[in-house]
């Protein structure tokens, strides 16, 4: 099994939760102000959303194909190659032509048979990921007030692991040019997000250096990176993340991931590679 798809609701929602505490860092500096916001964020997901929020929320959604989010944000979908969610800042907290870092998250494997508003469904396949904190109002306030949000979505296709990597890319480029029309971008803090196989392919796109750093949780590929990626890969700040209790992805491949990567940067800052391995899925993380 490729990735992290679940035969239940329950189950996705096990698996899918580690994604919270991982795209966390998408500013590695700001990370650990988001924690603890996180791990409150995850635990409302069943307590304070009804089926009626639900509802009245996708209505809005398909109306109108844009949703205003908790702090006068907006959700938007944008169609390129791949449609997208894109979550844009209110630009008044911020003094004019102030520029924005952008999070780009990739999702996992489902089964994408819905629209794109499915990544922002609460209680859907991808729940957990940043965009049904966003439409949800659970996303904590730092990211709501300071970044841009690119989430691509793979509709009709499991993830987007089978598909070629430059197309993936084009679209991210595309889609951050379409922003950038109006809402000024820095180019220079590109981050980038992935879970389960959205991290195996995130990895990847780090070796184009496109992206200042990256956060990955439940990595996938077994074997070891040719030394080619790897020397590409070296100078980048990653977090990575996975549970020793994955029955998908064996925790033994960001194992030995973050062992090649500390490898190949050794004699920098020890804090340029982290790694957060747990026992056990993270239900809620206490920022420690």
């Amino acid at each position: 099994k490729r990735g992290h798809l679940g035969s239940s609701e329950d189950e996705r929602m096990v698996t899918q939760r580690r994604a919270i505490f991982s795209w966390a860092s998408s500013s590695i500096a700001v990370s650990t102000l988001l924690w603890p916001q996180l791990a409150k964020a995850i635990e409302n997901i069943n307590e304070t959303t009804t089926s009626v929020d639900i509802i009245t929320q996708r209505k809005e959604m398909n109306e109108n194909k844009s949703l205003i989010v908790k702090g006068g944000g907006t959700l938007m979908q944008i169609n390129d190659v791949y449609p997208a969610l894109v979550y844009t800042p209110p630009t008044t907290l911020k003094p004019p032509g102030a520029q924005f870092p952008v999070l780009v998250v990739l999702h996992g494997a489902g089964q994408n048979d819905l629209d794109v508003w499915n990544l922002a469904n609460v209680r859907g396949e991808h729940s957990g990921l940043l965009p049904s904190l966003i439409s949800s109002g659970m996303a904590p306030q730092v990211v709501l007030e300071n970044f841009i949000v690119v989430a691509p979505y793979s509709v009709g296709k499991r993830s987007f692991y089978e598909e070629p990597r430059g197309k993936l890319l084009q679209c991210i480029q595309s889609i951050i040019d379409v922003i950038d029309e109006t809402l000024p971008v820095d180019r220079k803090k590109l981050y980038l997000f992935g879970f389960s196989d959205g991290a195996t392919l995130g990895v990847e796109l780090m070796t184009t250096r496109r992206f200042a750093a990256g956060i990955f949780a439940a990595y996938g590929f077994t074997g070891a990176l040719p030394q080619l990626a790897l020397e590409r890969l070296k100078g980048n700040p990653m977090w990575i993340f996975h549970s020793a209790d994955d029955v998908v992805f064996p925790v033994r491949c960001s194992d030995r991931l973050v062992k090649d990567l500390r490898k190949v940067n050794d004699g920098r800052d020890a804090n340029i590679i982290k790694y957060s391995r747990f026992d056990h899925d993270q239900e809620g993380f206490t920022g420690t």
